[in-house]
């Protein structure tokens, strides 16, 4: 193998996550009959038309996603699901998500993730408008800005699904109210738009203490009722608790497996219910589905412990 192609494969893979692109290749003088020529030997993986893998047959995610807008074409982007991921405040999903003005067809990758080596699907989203100010690079890697993730999320995810995702967005210190704003002029007119300028409206910035998305709608619940302020994530006979009233010696704890996976071993807990009412602290329990589905039976049976604070 020529010393020469394989140090113009090496540096561009080295510098994109293991991908190139068939076009960077020629751009570099490298022929059409040598791409193809190291195809065949292994050298070069197809991930989708065009697009290579260097001397492997994976990549990783970031591999996958920067091959995806490669094979989408000029000015493509990572989007909805799949840039809430690399932003970090959804999970992965099969299927990669790209958006770009001009139409483009889907594709389905010949090469696996890094230890999962079940295929990768594209998705390729027409959008009308897609102005820098709304793309940004992470990672080398051209994406949707969280805030116009959002408003693309606000018409696809079901309402309690985008609920949690911008919240754990903002918990995770991505949002700005202006870029927020910036975007309510477009969010007129398109689907999911009043649900993200609701959100928008009733943003709370100080929501970078909340450790979980659950706290942060347990909190939006009791300021929704108008209960007293409680105290978030503090020590009560040697234990932290999620929510505490010193005044009426109550405290709450919320039981949401998918937050505090891990927290605390079943006995511990117990001991430290059992702790905190032998002290003479009011403690309740309260599950995702409670708080979820019966939040009017939450804030009752809260409002009656809190009789001296109100």
């Amino acid at each position: 193998m020529s010393s020469a192609v394989t140090r113009i494969c090496t540096g561009l893979a080295d510098r994109q996550h293991g991908v190139v692109s068939r076009r960077q290749l020629i751009d570099r003088g490298v022929a059409e009959s040598t791409i193809g020529s190291r195809a065949g030997s292994g050298y070069l993986h197809a991930i989708f038309p065009g697009v290579y893998a260097v001397g492997r047959r994976h990549v990783s995610w970031f591999g996958m996603w920067l091959a995806a807008t490669m094979v989408t074409g000029e000015g493509a982007a990572i989007g909805f699901r799949s840039a809430a991921t690399m932003w970090g405040f959804m999970e992965h999903r099969r299927t990669v998500e790209v958006l770009r003005i001009q139409r483009s067809a889907g594709h389905r990758s010949q090469v696996g993730i890094e230890g999962d080596h079940r295929r990768i699907s594209t998705h390729a989203r027409r959008t009308g408008l897609l102005p820098e100010t709304q793309v940004a690079f992470l990672h080398g890697i051209r994406v949707t800005t969280v805030e116009r993730t959002l408003l693309d999320l606000a018409g696809s995810l079901p309402r309690g699904s985008f609920e949690r995702a911008f919240i754990e967005a903002d918990r995770l210190g991505l949002l700005r109210d202006d870029r927020l704003r910036s975007l309510i002029p477009q969010s007129h007119g398109r689907r999911g738009g009043a649900n993200y300028r609701s959100h928008v409206e009733r943003r709370v910035p100080d929501i970078g203490g909340f450790r979980s998305v659950f706290e942060v709608l347990f909190r939006d619940l009791i300021r929704a009722h108008r209960l007293p302020e409680p105290e978030i994530n503090q020590v009560v006979c040697g234990f932290e608790v999620d929510f505490v009233w010193r005044r009426s010696r109550v405290v709450v704890e919320l039981d949401g497996r998918a937050f505090h996976r891990g927290r605390e071993l079943w006995e511990r807990d117990l001991d430290r219910s059992n702790r905190l009412r032998a002290e003479g602290w009011r403690l309740y329990r309260f599950t995702w589905r409670m708080v979820k589905d019966s939040p009017e039976s939450v804030v009752e049976m809260l409002r009656g412990a809190m009789v001296e604070e109100t």
